[in-house]
């Protein structure tokens, strides 16, 4: 079994995973497999070939990058796959028309098994730990680059309401000259789906330096961040099933931040009496009654 997937993880899973790490000729497979998942159910590794544009030897070598021992096993997977809760109908064929509620139903599917994927993933991690760490740290800091800066401010911004210090820069730079200042009380927490970032390298080689322990958030555990990091919490990003190339879910992500945020706020004694102030100065910084319903998180 490859190192990181759970022994229910379905095909489309595995293929995400390794997706970035397939020579051409796999991918060319890849993409024809998560583009009709319901006909290659039926076919044999050589018309999968055929009809990707691939070849016999490649198909071979796909079978096992995926983590199976030949094909009669990715085929049983595919057979088990197909009774599960996951899209039912090819994507090109789906975005191919114009009907809108169909289009919509089909991007809930998969967002659906996106965070039904992560969870799986999170129940044999090691959240519990992460928890603790970041509830017995002198100071928790968020880092991450392109959109995960956001996404790290905003988890930032989540932990201080359940009690918890935490900061996040808003660059890079920033980040690496911050993690200079933890100690080995302290918890720095990489936001990468990818797991891939010179920029992040050095953040994290910067923490190691003064012994703070380091947990990234990633779809790639086996990536140069997630051997990095003391701990990982893989996540399971389904981007390639809408669109080709653009990157740009972050529910896992989030996911696992709230997660956190949950966990954190019943496990703090001060985050009821933080809740109650945080409402008291929205209704302040409005000039809403107090009498009237807050909305919190607008």
């Amino acid at each position: 079994m490859r190192p990181g997937f759970t022994n229910d993880a379905s095909v489309t899973e595995r293929i995400l995973a390794t997706y970035d790490g397939l020579p051409n000729s796999e991918r060319l497979i890849a993409d024809y497999v998560l583009a009709h998942p319901n006909a290659i159910a039926k076919m044999s590794a050589k018309e999968i070939a055929l009809s990707s544009g691939s070849s016999a030897a490649s198909m071979s070598r796909f079978v096992k990058s995926l983590g199976f021992s030949g094909f009669a096993e990715l085929s049983f997977a595919l057979e088990r796959d197909g009774t599960a809760s996951t899209p039912v109908e090819d994507s090109e064929s789906i975005f191919s028309r114009a009907n809108l509620d169909e289009i919509i139903d089909f991007v809930l599917a998969v967002k659906m098994e996106e965070l039904a994927a992560t969870a799986r993933y999170l129940k044999t991690s090691k959240l519990s730990e992460v928890v603790e760490l970041i509830r017995n740290a002198r100071l928790t800091i968020f880092a991450g680059v392109g959109n995960s800066i956001s996404t790290a401010q905003n988890a930032a911004f989540k932990i201080t309401q359940t009690g918890y210090r935490a900061t996040a820069c808003s660059t890079s730079d920033g980040s690496s000259l911050v993690a200079l200042t933890l100690s080995e009380e302290d918890v720095l927490v990489l936001i990468s789906t990818t797991g891939y970032s010179k920029r992040l390298v050095n953040v994290v080689e910067n923490a190691h330096k003064v012994g703070a322990s380091v947990v990234i958030i990633t779809d790639k555990e086996d990536s140069e961040l997630g051997r990095l990091a003391d701990i990982v919490l893989k996540t399971s990003t389904h981007d390639r099933l809408l669109t080709r190339n653009l990157r740009f879910s972050q529910n896992p992500i989030n996911f696992v931040i709230e997660l956190i945020t949950v966990l954190l706020y019943h496990s703090s004694t001060d985050a009821e009496e933080l809740a109650r102030i945080f409402d008291e100065n929205m209704f302040f910084d409005k000039d809403l009654s107090k009498t009237g319903d807050s909305d919190a998180t607008s």
